[in-house]
């Protein structure tokens, strides 16, 4: 392989680079053929190009993270080809450390994905979800905001961070109050599936519900007869499992300690191996899923749901509840009912108890959610009666199909017609075809029609056209709630070549190409930016958005 210094300055290549020091001086773009590149390099691996682009590129008092920047930049030219073209530090669209995603089937946060090789769930251009390859870096300090969404979805992404709304993709700091914004109606397939037992599966729900971790004992505390012999039997099984010959415990499993009003309280012995390898412990408030976890399969996400929600959940008029005093267990519980495509809701709620008023989080699947959870996760233990009486008076009660709704009014259902080609006026006494749409999908200014309504009005009128895909996509459509500053942090950047965009914290984010931020090279400073082939004319776009704020040259992809 030729050395890759020698060959960004030779005349042979279709394009030079140039000695600056600042921005200002960039005045020229080079267009650089993927074919040609092919040529210049070898087909090496993106690994063998990674560390190459990381020796070549080896700044004087750069940091680590830099020079991995200039390595991912030049992997993602040799894989999807593209262009080099000046750019700078500093224009990447940035998420806060504390970001989750569901990367390779496990959960992270972004600040835990920087150095590694992963797969995120992202958004194709007609809406479907699937998984792509990304990578991760550092991106300095940034003024930032949190986004919150009706649903309860919330995160934090720098001021100038595209999410994906029913306007196409708007800076944080452009949302609106009435805009809706894109979160995925379910978790597309999962990258691999966690190898654990049934009995483990059955265990870590009833600890992480009612379980008591908090001190070296383990207990559990519950009122209901067929979880408590559930929970017995599923005990004395692992303990007997990882059973420690040498110290000859006669006490392991199940033991009866306490009566505490109506339920009863046990202590289990022998099973402190189980909470070291999935780390269960701490207080209520502090409970979390294993990250692990996240990568159940579809049998035993519901598993772990129906004996989580016979602990702490209940049921109510409308659908299934369950309030805990851990934000973050909410937040796995609603990843793993997305992962069976059930969608649910989050709120604050203060909870009182012994007097004493704590924060605490409802989470609920009501009305068609509700069923989709019967169906999907099953009749809860020890409330299978009440359970069928729920779903038996949803199914005779008439829907509220507007709380899931699609980014279509009467101004989209005019443009509809334009599209299908229809007549804007009818001969007298004649209702036209634009009038008939609007009445059946009940299109009215300012409000937004269910997704139900739209895929009907679809097919009714052979509707293929511009906005036909909403209808079919694998997103749900929120509103915003509240967009708040909170002030200057630490930002990372996520770069998904593929797609241009991933799902973060059940929202809809744009990626920042890694290249955009590929800094300083050698003795003199050289920004480079990788465009992949398919985004030339989005990068042109961009690139004319972001001349009103940084001095770029100007330039024709």
């Amino acid at each position: 392989m030729p050395d890759l210094l020698n060959t960004l300055k030779s005349d042979k290549t279709p394009f030079r680079v140039g000695c600056v020091q600042n921005t200002s001086e960039l005045q020229r773009i080079y267009w650089l053929p993927y074919r040609d590149w092919q040529i210049s390099i070898g087909k090496e691996s993106a690994q063998t190009v990674t560390d190459l682009m990381t020796q070549a590129f080896r700044t004087p008092g750069s940091t680590q993270s830099l020079r991995l920047l200039q390595g991912a930049a030049l992997a993602e030219l040799y894989e999807y080809g593209g262009a080099l073209v000046p750019g700078r530090v500093g224009i990447g669209k940035c998420t806060v450390g504390t970001t989750e995603i569901w990367a390779s089937g496990v959960r992270w946060t972004i600040e835990e994905l920087v150095g590694r090789s992963f797969r995120v769930p992202t958004m194709q251009p007609d809406g479907r979800l699937s998984i792509s390859d990304a990578t991760a870096v550092c991106s300095g300090r940034k003024q930032c905001v949190r986004l919150t969404l009706a649903d309860g979805s919330s995160t934090g992404i720098s001021v100038d961070h595209p999410v994906f709304t029913a306007r196409g993709w708007v800076e944080a700091a452009d949302v609106r109050l009435d805009d809706l914004v894109a979160t995925p109606r379910h978790m597309p397939t999962r990258p691999r599936t966690l190898k654990i037992s049934t009995d483990e599966v059955l265990f870590a729900a009833y600890l992480l519900s009612d379980g008591g971790v908090s001190q070296r004992a383990t207990t559990f505390t519950n009122a209901t007869p067929a979880v408590l012999d559930e929970f017995g039997l599923v005990a004395n099984r692992l303990a007997d499992s990882r059973r420690n010959m040498q110290k000859r415990w006669r006490s392991e499993g199940c033991i009866h300690t306490a009566q505490r009003s109506a339920a009863l309280s046990l202590t289990v012995r022998g099973v402190s191996w189980f909470r070291r390898e999935w780390s269960i412990n701490g207080l209520a408030k502090e409970k979390r899923l294993p990250p692990e976890f996240w990568a159940l399969s579809d049998e035993h996400c519901a598993l772990f749901l129906n004996r989580f929600w016979a602990c702490d959940g209940y049921i109510e008029a409308r659908g299934f509840s369950i309030v805990l005093a851990s934000e973050k267990m909410i937040d796995d519980l609603r990843f793993l009912l997305l992962r069976l495509g059930i969608r649910s809701r989050k709120h604050y709620k203060a909870s009182k108890c012994q007097g004493k008023v704590f924060p605490a989080w409802r989470l609920s699947a009501a009305g068609s959610e509700a069923i989709t959870f019967f169906e999907r996760v099953g009749p809860i233990l020890g409330k299978e009666v009440a359970c069928t009486e729920l779903v038996a008076l949803l199914h005779a009660t008439k829907r509220n199909t507007n709380t899931d709704v699609v980014p279509i009014g009467r101004k989209e259902c005019y443009a509809i017609g334009d599209e299908m080609g229809w007549p804007t006026r009818s001969p007298k006494g004649v209702v036209g075809l634009r009038s008939r749409l609007v009445s059946f999908t009940a299109a009215t200014d300012g409000q937004h029609i269910s997704r139900a309504k739209f895929a009907a009005a679809c097919e009714h009128f052979g509707y293929t056209g511009e906005f036909a895909w909403l209808a079919t996509s694998g997103l749900a459509w929120e509103r915003v709630e509240s967009v708040t500053d909170i002030g200057v942090h630490d930002v990372f950047d996520l770069s998904v070549p593929e797609t241009g965009c991933f799902i973060g914290d059940n929202i809809v984010l744009h990626n920042t190409l890694i290249s955009f931020l590929a800094a300083a090279v050698t003795d003199a400073k050289r920004p480079l930016l990788l465009i992949p082939a398919g985004l030339r004319l989005k990068t042109e776009r961009d690139w004319l958005e972001w001349s009103q704020y940084f001095q770029l040259p100007r330039v024709r992809l």
